[in-house]
């Protein structure tokens, strides 16, 4: 896991969460709800949110966050960052069985 709380591989379909880089269990469910958004997109097969909405929710922080990424996945990102700030664990889960199981 190095220094990363968690990763998502879309071709896989795979989510990893690195247990051992979280100093708490509000970190750790941030970091699980970001991923969860990203099982969310794989389901939809891309970002629920436009690209509108995502610029209006998205902090400076969400921002620097997703150029370390190849552009083509920054708004996928973007996405997974507000969704995992703004929902909480019941929505994202009722997210993830709407866009993955109906």
């Amino acid at each position: 896991c190095s220094d990363a709380y968690g990763s998502y591989s879309f071709e896989k379909d795979e989510m990893t969460i690195c247990l051992e880089n979280h100093s708490d269990y509000a970190e750790l469910g941030d970091t699980i709800r970001h991923e969860a958004v990203h099982v969310i997109q794989n389901c939809n097969r891309g970002p629920v949110m436009s690209m509108l909405d995502t610029a209006k929710y998205a902090t400076p922080a969400d921002k620097a966050f997703a150029e370390n990424y190849p552009h083509a996945r920054q708004h996928m990102e973007l996405e997974a960052n507000i969704a995992a700030r703004n929902l909480n664990d019941e929505e994202v889960a009722s997210l993830v069985y709407k866009f993955c199981f109906e």
